[in-house]
C-alpha cells in the first residue's frame, strides 16, 4: 500500500470510529434506579435516576410536571430542589396524598400501596425520547393511631411478626398527620412467650434522632426498660437494633417458673431523642422467633 491510500485509510477510519464514538452515548435516556418494585416509607422522598440527563424544564415550563405527561394512580409530586436547573439525570418523587402539620409541613404517600407513575415522554440533552416510562413502587403501612402515647392505648403489633420477616410499618413523632397535634411517644404492644426471641430494628433520617425502649414486665415486680443505645448508619439514615431473648431473669418469681406457654405483653417505646418542632418519620421493623 502506497503513502497515499495509507493516509486515506487512517482518514476514513478516523471519521468511522468518530461518527461510532458519538453513537455510543445517544439513544433515548433509560431508567437506572429504582431497579425493580421498591418498597419505600409512605414519608420518604423516592429518587428516581436515569442514565443521562433529562430535559426537566423549558423556558418557565416544567415539562416532566405537566398533566398530560405526569400521571400516576396516587397523588404524587415532583420536587425541584433548583427552580433553576433546567437539566438533571435525577428527579425527586414525594407523595401528595397528605401533609403533616408544623412548618414546613411534611408530604407523603398513601400507605400500604402499589403506586404506579408514568412519564408519556421523557428527553434528555441529546434530543432523544424515551415513550411511557413507568415506575413502580409500594408503601409500607402506618401503625400509628394518634393516641398511642401510653401502654393504655398502645397499638397492637400484627401476628405476622412471626413471619421470616417480621412486619415494617412507619410512625410518625412531633407534628402529626392532624392539625396542632405534637406527637412525644408511640407504644406498640406484642406478646411473647419463655424462649422467644424478639428483634427490632428502627430507622429514621440521619438529621433526626429517637429513642427506643423495650419494655419487658418482671414477675411480682416493676417492669424493667431496656433503652437501645448504640446505633449504626445505613444508606444515609439512622439505624437502632436489638435482639432480645426472654428468659429466666424475667420469668421467675416466688411461685417459681412462669408455664413456658404463657403469653405476657411486652411494649416498645418509641419517642424523640431531643423534642423539636417539627415531623420526625421512622420505620419500625419487628419480629419474633
Amino acid at each position: 500500500m502506497n503513502r497515499t491510500k495509507f493516509f486515506a485509510f487512517l482518514t476514513i477510519s478516523a471519521i468511522l470510529f468518530a461518527c461510532g464514538s458519538q453513537d455510543d452515548g445517544g439513544g433515548p435516556p433509560k431508567l437506572k434506579e429504582p431497579s425493580g418494585i421498591v418498597t419505600i416509607s409512605p414519608f420518604d422522598t423516592l429518587t428516581v435516576v436515569f442514565d443521562s440527563d433529562i430535559v426537566l424544564k423549558e423556558g418557565d415550563s416544567f415539562i416532566l410536571s405537566e398533566n398530560e405527561n405526569f400521571t400516576g394512580n396516587q397523588p404524587v409530586k415532583i420536587v425541584y430542589l433548583d427552580a433553576n436547573k433546567t437539566t438533571d439525570s435525577r428527579i425527586r418523587l414525594v407523595g401528595d396524598y397528605g401533609n403533616t402539620s408544623g412548618t414546613p409541613p411534611l408530604s407523603y404517600f398513601k400507605p400500604a400501596t402499589i403506586h404506579t407513575i408514568n412519564f408519556s415522554k421523557v428527553k434528555n440533552t441529546t434530543g432523544h425520547e424515551a415513550q411511557n416510562v413507568s415506575i413502580n413502587f409500594h408503601t409500607h403501612p402506618i401503625l400509628d393511631k394518634l393516641d398511642n402515647n401510653n401502654k393504655t392505648t398502645a397499638d397492637i403489633i400484627p401476628t405476622e411478626v412471626t413471619d421470616r420477616e417480621g412486619v415494617t410499618f412507619a410512625g410518625l413523632l412531633g407534628y402529626e398527620r392532624e392539625p396542632d397535634l405534637y406527637d412525644v411517644a408511640d407504644f406498640f404492644v406484642l406478646e411473647l412467650k419463655y424462649r422467644d426471641s424478639l428483634s427490632i430494628k428502627a430507622t429514621t433520617h440521619l438529621k433526626d434522632s429517637i429513642n427506643v425502649d423495650v419494655i419487658i414486665p418482671v414477675y411480682g415486680k416493676s417492669d424493667s426498660t431496656i433503652t437501645i443505645k448504640e446505633f449504626k448508619v445505613v444508606n444515609n439514615k439512622l439505624e437502632k437494633s436489638i435482639v432480645y431473648e426472654v428468659g429466666d431473669d424475667y420469668w421467675y418469681g416466688s411461685e417459681g417458673l412462669i408455664n413456658p406457654s404463657t403469653k405476657v405483653p411486652f411494649y416498645i417505646k418509641i419517642s424523640p431523642l431531643n423534642v423539636k418542632d417539627k415531623a420526625i418519620p421512622y420505620l419500625l421493623n419487628v419480629r419474633v422467633k
